[in-house]
């Protein structure tokens, strides 16, 4: 696998995406909550902040769109990602690659977790990786 690095590390990336994409939701729902309709006598002052909340609505409803698509596209990298994992023979070189890069953690991380120091996790990731590389060669 070339790049094996690269390519595992997109869901990383996507998971970064959604994240951003949550908070930006959140600041809408915010902002939806915030408009609200004026009891105006001039009814078009009124309908312009219906239209107000109308339109974010419909930037909220895209927005979830959006993040469940994402969602779906991480979660069938994952199982690509965990069916590469698997064809690894070293038990801890696939525990360090399925806590990296399925769960997404970080390296300190992985290292507790696993009860190793962060240079031996390295080795375990290094050496994985040039397996993984040197399979599709």
């Amino acid at each position: 696998m070339q790049n094996a690095v690269g390519f595992l590390s997109q869901a990383r990336h996507i998971d970064v995406q959604i994240n951003s994409k949550l908070e930006e939701l959140y600041s809408l729902k915010a902002m939806a909550e915030k408009v609200t309709t004026t009891y105006q006598s001039d009814m078009v002052d009124g309908s312009r902040d219906v239209h107000k909340r109308e339109g974010i609505i419909c930037k909220i409803i895209d927005l979830q769109n959006e993040i469940n698509s994402d969602i779906d596209q991480l979660v069938d990298l994952k199982i690509a990602i965990r069916q590469i994992i698997e064809s690894l023979p070293d038990m801890e070189g696939r525990t360090v690659l399925n806590l990296r890069y399925v769960r997404l953690l970080k390296w300190q991380e992985v290292a507790d977790t696993m009860g190793y120091s962060l240079r031996r996790v390295h080795n375990f990731h290094d050496r994985a990786i040039r397996y993984l590389e040197s399979e599709t060669e």
